[in-house]
């Protein structure tokens, strides 16, 4: 029987990193070998018990990656946002010479303007670093909706019974999401078939949708009345391009720039928790 090919997964106790190595692991073409801080996390003791490999390494430490990619033929990468850690991550998976390296984040960068996120930053360097690539765009997390996976919830209960939409865009610009669960899919579609994707780049999102269809529909999912706020208006949203809050500034290259990509998924599943 065949050995099967290494795929070193970092991030594999996070929520994009845990669905890549679920994916991994039950499709069985590839063997993974899931990148932790803690070996003994729930997370990680679930990933080996369902046939992972655990190496514990740290982004923050360059010395304990070349290591922990050494023998892979792929590298499922994502860091802190931090070039430092991205570069350190490329260069060891360069020495090691991974022959196909997945890098995904979220596209920030608006084309208007010269500058970079650090993350953006990681992803020229990999492609200038000659490893066969494939960087992978992240869209805005359905989760987001009803729990702050990455710090910002964005429909809350409230104490009248009814449920606030807060989306800082255009009632009804349509803007892209996808499942957090589902980036492993991406990722396996992309180290499954080399041909078709190496050098490429994919996005992943599940359906385009504007914030008055999010209300509309959380309000039907749950049968409770739900009220659309700070949904700003075209100008207002331009104005956000002009702030000089690094936050605000952020939230609307992100809004902007993610690339438009039709596809088709559902909102349903994510509203339990407002129930």
């Amino acid at each position: 029987m065949a050995t099967k090919r290494i795929v070193t997964v970092f991030g594999a106790t996070g929520s994009q990193g845990g669905s890549v190595a679920k994916y991994l692991l039950e499709d069985g073409t590839f063997a993974v070998r899931a990148v932790t801080r803690n070996a003994e996390s729930p997370a990680a003791q679930g990933m080996c018990c369902n046939g992972a490999e655990i190496v514990i390494a740290d982004l923050n430490k360059p010395e304990t990656l070349p290591a922990t990619v050494k023998g892979s033929y792929g590298v499922s990468g994502v860091t802190d946002s931090e070039f430092a850690q991205g570069k350190a991550l490329v260069d060891a998976a360069k020495t090691a010479g991974v022959q196909h390296f997945v890098w995904w984040y979220v596209h920030r960068r608006d084309t208007s303007r010269h500058d970079t996120s650090d993350a953006e930053s990681v992803d020229e360097y990999l492609k200038a670093s000659g490893i066969p690539r494939t960087s992978l765009f992240n869209s805005a997390y359905f989760e987001n909706l009803v729990s702050p996976v990455s710090g910002f919830q964005m429909c809350k209960k409230q104490d009248d019974g009814t449920i606030s939409v807060e989306i800082p865009s255009p009632a009804d610009s349509y803007m892209p999401f996808y499942s957090v669960d589902q980036t492993g899919g991406w990722v396996l579609e992309a180290l499954k078939h080399p041909d078709k994707w190496i050098g490429k780049d994919m996005h992943a999102i599940g359906q385009h949708i504007t914030p008055r269809q999010i209300a509309n529909t959380i309000g039907k999912l749950t049968g409770k009345t739900t009220v659309l706020k700070s949904s700003a208006t075209v100008e207002e949203f331009r104005m956000m391009g002009m702030s000089d809050n690094p936050v605000v500034k952020e939230l609307y290259l992100n809004l902007k720039c993610v690339s438009r990509i039709a596809s088709d998924n559902v909102l349903i599943g994510h509203v339990q928790l407002l129930l």
